[in-house]
């Protein structure tokens, strides 16, 4: 490996590392918010029309997912899983909120995809093959 192949490779680790924990802090916080029963997050549920115990569920798993994003081999099925309940998220807005609303929903999955193609070379083989 030539030195600006580990300059790449190094820059693109610390890249990876940063959005890892920036992403983890979030999803762990929102997590707690929404599990634990934050007034915002109880408020948005009933104007969803969601029930209580399917709030504190998704909470639970976004805050474990945000937990389970700083385990390495386990980042990329954490990212998917939180893929996952962000197309739920973007659909729920899309359907009871202005269009603006579902912008972070939006951001998140996108930085959740940048995230998982930084990844792909810890991703379980069905996963790189979708991205690569």
């Amino acid at each position: 490996m030539t030195t600006a192949e580990r300059r790449a490779h190094t820059l693109k680790e610390i890249v990876a590392w940063n959005l890892t924990v920036l992403l983890a802090a979030v999803y762990v916080w929102s997590g707690w918010l929404t599990a634990s029963g934050a007034e915002s997050m109880v408020e948005a549920f009933e104007r969803f029309g969601l029930p209580d115990w399917f709030r504190v569920t998704l909470g639970v798993a976004e805050l474990a997912a945000g937990l389970l994003l700083l385990i390495k081999p386990l980042v990329g099925l954490a990212a998917l899983g939180l893929s996952f309940l962000m197309l739920g998220a973007l659909l729920t807005h899309l359907i009871h909120d202005p269009l603006i609303a579902s912008v972070g929903a939006i951001f998140m999955l996108a930085l959740l995809g940048l995230l998982m193609w930084l990844r792909r070379p810890v991703l379980p083989p069905f996963l790189q093959k979708i991205l690569c």
